[in-house]
């Protein structure tokens, strides 16, 4: 079961800050593998509960930037640029 998420930016906040209102891990299976749609799971995952495991996800150059850029802000992203991505959630992101 996947369940997407509801996210809105914080108005007078500090810029980008991102409220997320319900996520839970998942495994996702995507049919096709997508660059788009693997970095919305990848954004997504990092701020859900448990462990989301992506399965045949893209592996271009720009999902391992996204998971190093997403990593060096806390999140906790292993298998990036192979077909199978693990993604720890976090609470939140620095």
């Amino acid at each position: 079961m996947v369940v997407w998420v509801l996210a809105s930016a914080h108005q007078g906040s500090a810029p980008s800050c991102i409220s997320v209102v319900c996520a839970l891990s998942a495994a996702i299976n995507f049919s096709m593998p997508s660059v788009g749609a693997t970095e919305h799971a990848m954004l997504t995952a990092t701020l859900a509960e448990g462990v989301t495991v992506l399965e045949n996800a893209a592996r271009e150059p720009e999902i391992e930037d996204l998971a190093v850029c997403l990593n060096s802000m806390g999140a906790d992203i292993t298998g990036a640029g192979t077909s199978v991505i693990r993604i720890k959630g976090t609470d939140s992101l620095n």
